[in-house]
C-alpha cells in the first residue's frame, strides 16, 4: 500500500510539472499576442455629463500602480511562477539526492530515486525552457513592433 502511494506521488509531481509547462507556455504566448499597447486598460476615472451634472467614477487598481495592463499582469504572473518554480526544483533535487543516499544499495529504491531525479531534471528544463521561450517571443514581438 505504501509503495502504491509513493508511485502515485511521483506521478503527481511529474504531472504537476508537465501541466505547469503548458500553463507557462500558454501565458507566454498570450503575453506576446496581447503586448500591443492598444489592449492596455483605459484611465482609472471617467466623467459623464448629463443635464449639467458631472459624475466622476473611478476604480482603484488593487494590484498596484505597476500593473496597469493585461500583458503586464501576465508577465508578472509568469515571473512569479518562475521565482516559485526554481526553489521547488532545487528542493526536489535535494530530496532526490536524499532518496539516493538512503537507498543503501536496495535496487528498487535506487531505481525509484533515479527516476525521481530524472523527473526533477526534466521538470526544471521545462520550467526554464518555458521562461526562455516566453522571453524570446516577447523580444521578437517588441522588435517587430519597433519596425512597424
Amino acid at each position: 500500500m505504501l509503495e502504491k502511494i509513493r508511485k502515485n506521488k511521483n506521478s503527481l509531481i511529474f504531472n504537476l510539472i508537465k501541466y505547469n509547462f503548458v500553463v507557462i507556455l500558454v501565458f507566454s504566448l498570450f503575453v506576446s499576442v496581447c503586448s500591443n499597447n492598444n489592449l492596455a486598460m483605459g484611465a482609472s476615472s471617467s466623467q459623464a455629463e448629463t443635464n449639467g451634472i458631472t459624475l466622476e467614477t473611478g476604480i482603484e487598481n488593487p494590484l498596484g500602480e505597476k500593473i496597469d495592463s493585461i500583458p503586464t499582469l501576465i508577465k508578472t504572473a509568469l515571473d512569479f511562477v518562475v521565482k516559485i518554480g526554481i526553489p521547488v526544483v532545487a528542493f526536489f533535487i535535494i530530496y532526490s539526492g536524499f532518496k539516493l543516499v538512503t537507498a543503501q544499495g536496495n535496487k528498487s529504491k535506487l531505481e525509484e530515486a533515479k527516476k525521481s531525479l530524472l523527473n526533477v531534471i526534466i521538470g526544471a528544463a521545462i520550467v526554464l525552457g518555458a521562461f526562455v521561450i516566453s522571453k524570446a517571443i516577447g523580444g521578437t514581438v517588441e522588435q517587430i513592433r519597433e519596425g512597424v
